[in-house]
């Protein structure tokens, strides 16, 4: 078994937590990428850097291997049970609220958003989409409608965004998470 004092080995341990900051990060930057590319990545390596480190405690039983096995434990534990990507989305909104809430008051003012232009926004009646980066097929957007009352109307959003379907989860007030696919 691997002495946890050796640098490869407490690198491969470290490598772990970077792996699941890296995938909450991605989520961040391209929602829908980050679900394909990193899940099956981080899985595998977690689960064999889980077997490696008890088989490691079992053998040597003493305080670096129970550091080394805490450590991937806990941030498997943290992988599978915080959602990493609901909260990367939270975050990007609320990052970039000030953005969204410019776009809404020039909306409101019966003008058409300046981020239209920039593609940074689609204008899909009295409804705003703030798409972020994704795939042509598949990708989440902010949708803010103007009374927050109601839900997004989809059928205005599957004529802008063309999209076949979308999932909206309310993020604050008018806001909503969308994913279209």
């Amino acid at each position: 078994m691997p002495d946890p004092e050796t640098l490869p080995f407490r690198r491969f341990v470290l490598a772990f937590p970077a792996l699941v900051v890296g995938q909450c990060a991605l989520f961040y930057m391209l929602p829908i990428l980050a679900l394909a590319f990193t899940v099956l990545a981080i899985a595998i390596y977690g689960l064999a850097l889980s077997v490696v480190a008890l088989l490691s405690l079992a053998t040597y039983r003493d305080v670096p291997h129970v550091r080394a096995a805490a450590i991937v434990t806990l941030t498997g534990l943290f992988w599978l049970y915080v959602p990493t990507r609901e909260m990367a989305i939270d975050v990007r909104f609320w990052l970039e609220r000030y953005k969204y809430e410019q776009a809404v008051a020039e909306a409101s003012l019966g003008e058409e958003p300046r981020c239209v232009a920039t593609q940074e926004c689609i204008y899909a009646g009295k409804q705003l989409v703030f798409p972020y980066p994704g795939m042509l097929f598949a990708w989440v957007g902010i949708v803010h409608v103007p009374d927050p009352r109601d839900r997004p109307d989809l059928q205005s959003l599957r004529s802008v965004a063309s999209a076949a379907a979308c999932d909206p989860n309310p993020i604050s007030g008018s806001y909503y998470a969308c994913a279209f696919w």
